[in-house]
């Protein structure tokens, strides 16, 4: 819309409300005087973000190198095998946080049989994204390690990541491959993409690039910049979760072998929960679209109009919109490539 003076409109405080309900990290065109207490606005909240996450802990100062956050719901079948595979790990140094995720078998109970003191059991409604958030809240460690109650870890997956981790301090997470096994399946190794130019342009072609359960985290920079997992994103958070990242400026990596068994069973919640969870992704991979090219548009004005044509044209089904996203895909790569030598220099 045309408004004060500008197309796109430059933003004010009457725009508060809708930025805040959007769960957005971007937002085009701030521009001073006209969006002076809009920023004021939007600092405030900030800072009551800042204190809520220090009301849960999250900002002490630790000494611990690794919370494990893990969510169980009616895991009994392989919990066990899970467990086993965490409290061998090679690096030693950590916590086990499981939330229990309102289980109705006997997870709890195979889960109370074992003394390790680094075991810490949290207990919640059944509510997925509001566990793992119990979880994060509740975590100490320098860093966090996902793990999934069916999944193994490979014996040195932790002391892997962990001092990979400490030698390259850009990174915010780290991943890696897995190796896919279950009965019934063909076992077989899954890659992902290795730099970040390449995992945060990957979203464009509507693809997850990392591993969930791989994931180590650098705990500082969620606190510092107030992200968790969106309650919105259910079935496809680990994908939100990535790209609130990527917008926060945080960079990622997946190492070249495989870390994690991911496990496959028929009962698990993708496989229940498909149609949701493809229209959950479509919904984010879209968003995730608008705002790499928002943000490259206005960078650039000349590319702005090169993508206005485009976008009129895959409306008009004169393109298909795979030429539209494989174009930003290139540009985008290229960008962050360009901006990684910035930086480095």
């Amino acid at each position: 819309e045309l408004r004060n003076g500008n197309y796109p409109a430059n933003l004010d405080e009457t725009d508060y409300q809708k930025i805040i309900e959007s769960n957005k990290l971007f937002a085009r065109k701030i521009e001073y005087p006209t969006s002076l207490q809009l920023v004021k606005l939007l600092k405030k909240k900030n800072r009551n973000c800042m204190e809520k996450y220090k009301d849960n802990n999250y900002d002490k100062e630790t000494t611990l190198p690794i919370s494990i956050v893990m969510s169980m719901y009616n895991s009994a079948q392989y919990l066990k095998e899970c467990i086993d595979s965490i409290l061998s790990q090679s690096f030693r140094t950590f916590e086990l946080i499981v939330v229990d995720d309102g289980s109705t078998d006997k997870s709890l109970e195979i889960l109370r049989s074992y003394s390790d003191p680094r075991i810490r059991i949290l207990q919640n409604k059944h509510d997925y994204i509001d566990s793992l958030n119990k979880g994060l809240d509740t975590a100490t460690g320098k860093y966090i390690a996902r793990m999934d109650a069916d999944d193994l870890m490979v014996f040195e997956r932790l002391s892997t990541q962990y001092e990979y981790m400490e030698n390259h301090p850009e990174i915010v997470v780290c991943g890696a491959w897995h190796k896919r096994f279950g009965k019934g399946y063909t076992t077989t190794l899954q890659q992902f993409p290795l730099e970040h130019n390449i995992i945060a342009a990957t979203i464009i072609k509507s693809i997850n690039p990392m591993s969930h359960p791989t994931a180590l985290i650098r705990r500082s920079f969620l606190v510092k910049n107030c992200i968790k997992y969106d309650q919105e994103a259910l079935y496809a958070e680990d994908l939100q979760l990535w790209i609130d990242i990527i917008k926060a400026e945080g960079r990622f990596v997946n190492l070249p072998y495989y870390l994690h068994e991911y496990r496959q069973v028929e009962s698990q919640v993708i496989r229940k929960h498909t149609k949701q969870m493809f229209e959950t992704s479509d919904r984010i991979y879209s968003e995730y679209l608008d705002y790499v090219m928002n943000m490259l548009g206005d960078k650039d004005e000349e590319l702005w109009n090169i993508l206005s044509q485009m976008i009129g044209m895959v409306k008009k089904r004169a393109i298909p919109l795979t030429s539209l996203t494989s174009f930003v895909y290139e540009v985008y790569k290229n960008y962050l490539q360009k901006t990684s030598v910035e930086s480095e220099k």
